[in-house]
């Protein structure tokens, strides 16, 4: 085979590659769109004063749990632009007498934690290790 063909060969092996992981991706695209509407309906049920203690459900079928964060319980994962980050530091050093770096650590974390409390439900599926093992 010249390298002209093996190249060719190459080339239609990765579009085929491409396609099926493109097509993938619209399946698994569609099923995290479905997950969002189902946990949009269980939320809302959840928000009602009857599951008002529940943190932990679990579903019998399957062994698995899904774990329940309500609004105001939780932070969202941290991240930092660097506006925000300049915008703390002027903050910080405007406001404190003798700054050091320690404290300017912990000035920002506090500062960026009141921007990160959740605002909505979270649900976090955990598998039982049984299903793994069958």
């Amino acid at each position: 085979m010249d390298e002209t063909t093996e190249l060719r060969k190459h080339l239609r092996e990765y579009r085929d590659a491409d396609d099926k992981l493109r097509a993938l991706n619209e399946q698994v695209s569609a099923l995290r769109e479905t997950r969002r509407e189902k946990e949009g309906l269980i939320t809302e049920l959840l928000a009602r004063p009857k599951f008002a203690t529940f943190d932990k459900l679990k579903l019998e079928d399957d062994g698995s749990t899904i774990q329940i964060q309500r609004p105001s319980q939780w932070n969202k994962p941290w991240t930092l632009s660097k506006a925000s980050l300049y915008a703390y530091l002027r903050q910080y050093f405007q406001s404190t007498p003798g700054p050091d770096a320690d404290s300017c650590y912990s000035f920002i974390e506090t500062q960026q934690k009141r921007q990160l409390v959740a605002t909505e439900f979270s649900l976090t599926r955990h598998i039982a290790k049984d299903v793994w093992n069958k």
